[in-house]
């Protein structure tokens, strides 16, 4: 690309700024929590129905093809070309839920010190406004491409990824895809993962029990209601009051992506190490709890026999984030991401044993296989040439990630960042507004930086017609 074209980019999007962040706006007041349905017409629910037409409509009536792959998976194309001859960029317009303590509205995004805040800002809504800014920069200044370029626009990410599933399973995959939901330079490969819930009946002296309801999620709340008088207590991390002869107790943790699960502290485990010191707790839910509690004793697998780590991708982390209580059965549900040499059948037959020892009933929720790129694959080593070129680093290795992204179940995928600060500009971030625990990705009051999503788009905007040549 020469530096006239580039400036000229450059100066599209600056003109376009306030006009992205406006649709990044509309957009995150969708409440897009996807729910599996048994409407076929809306299989994700209202909400995820709602922006995905919103969006297919607005592109449409500005001049562009649209598909609409049965409310599972959209399509934003440059050109009404066929898919398989296309290089598409997907993003997923769902979000994992707005719980807990927020300073910020979630659902109304505002901007504070240069940071748009609101749930989806980063993951993954700013992503579909790039990518569409992306092919009306293209059209606008008539840039040739060699492909057709196409936006995908996924309603089910955050619970499973079921609509990417069903879109390549009934229709065409592009030839190669980019998706703008990791960090730059890019992800070559995905951690295997896998859900599971192990589950333990307790007495009845418990009548609740539940924490964020989220498996990706190390939960920052989680409480339990119990029909005994317990000492009252109220500190950072335990809250108990007493109320009729009903103990309340509340743990705070810190939430983080399960990817990071040993950055965390999980308040499920704050409260179970709560309930194991009370000598007012039956020995038979002791042993249930603790059954539990030394399944998910650390975010590594340990005691589940499952910690591992390898040379080629590093280390396996596992957590227990998601509890519940139903017919005086407590179940825990974890999130495992695992190193890419491991075996999943290996990993299933520790918890199968773990369960039988501990007298737990062990419920597979789902799995999903490793993969990963080599460093010489055409895309890899076109991404990371740009990256090098621009942020003027001489990086020669790309890690393999254990965040779950689209690019593990599209053929030919490779996960690549969205905003991006340079080392320098994110030694300068003031992020004072912002409570411990808030801003993350799946955090409380979560933001976006708008200097990082400018710089970010111009970045995937070059690479993405860099690989438009070299493909």
């Amino acid at each position: 690309m020469n530096e006239e074209l580039k400036c000229k980019i450059r100066t599209y999007f600056e003109n376009k700024k306030e006009e992205m962040l406006s649709l990044l706006s509309k957009l995150v007041s969708f409440p897009s929590i996807a729910n599996v349905t048994n409407d076929s017409t809306k299989p994700y629910g209202e909400e995820c129905f709602a922006i995905l037409n919103y969006f297919l409509e607005k592109a449409a009536n500005e001049g562009f093809d649209v598909k609409n792959y049965d409310n599972h998976v959209g399509a934003v194309n440059l050109r009404n070309d066929k898919l398989e001859q296309s290089i598409a960029l997907i993003s997923h317009l769902d979000v994992v839920p707005a719980e807990g303590d927020w300073d910020y509205e979630p659902f109304r995004m505002q901007i504070v010190n240069n940071y748009a805040i609101g749930r989806g800002v980063s993951d993954n809504k700013i992503a579909a406004v790039a990518v569409y800014y992306m092919l009306k920069c293209i059209k606008e200044l008539n840039i040739k491409t060699k492909h057709n370029i196409t936006l995908l626009l996924g309603t089910a990410e955050e619970i499973g990824m079921y609509d990417v599933d069903y879109f390549t399973k009934n229709y065409q995959s592009p030839l190669f895809t980019l998706v703008p939901d990791a960090s730059y330079p890019c992800g070559r490969g995905e951690f295997g993962r896998v859900n599971f819930n192990l589950s333990t009946r307790l007495s009845e002296d418990f009548l609740e029990l539940k924490s964020n309801e989220a498996y990706n999620l190390v939960p920052d709340y989680a409480y339990a209601k119990l029909k005994i008088v317990l000492p009252e207590i109220n500190n950072e991390s335990i809250k108990v009051t007493v109320d009729n002869g009903v103990s309340l107790v509340e743990a705070y943790g810190k939430a983080i992506h399960a990817a990071k699960a040993p950055l965390g502290v999980n308040a499920i485990k704050v409260l179970f190490n709560h309930l194991l010191n009370l000598k007012q707790i039956k020995d038979a839910d002791k042993k249930a709890l603790g059954a539990l509690q030394e399944a998910n004793i650390d975010a590594l697998g340990t005691g589940l026999g499952i910690n591992y780590s390898d040379d080629l991708s590093g280390e396996t982390v596992c957590s227990g984030n998601i509890m519940w209580y139903e017919d005086n059965i407590v179940s825990l549900g974890f999130d495992i991401r695992y190193a890419v040499t491991e075996k999943f059948d290996f990993i299933n037959e520790k918890i199968k044993t773990f369960a039988k020892n501990k007298d737990l009933i062990y419920t597979l929720v789902k799995e999903e296989k490793p993969y990963y790129l080599p460093m010489d694959n055409k895309a890899v080593s076109t991404v990371l040439s740009v990256y090098n070129k621009i942020s003027k680093q001489n990086i020669d290795f790309i890690p393999i990630m254990k965040g779950g992204t689209y690019a593990s179940h599209i053929p030919n995928a490779l996960s690549i960042g969205m905003s991006y600060l340079s080392e320098e500009e994110k030694a300068k971030q003031n992020l004072d507004f912002l409570r411990e625990g808030h801003g993350g990705a799946h955090q409380k009051d979560e933001v976006l930086s708008i200097n990082g999503f400018m710089a970010g788009i111009n970045l995937l905007f070059e690479i993405l017609l860099e690989l438009d040549e070299r493909l």
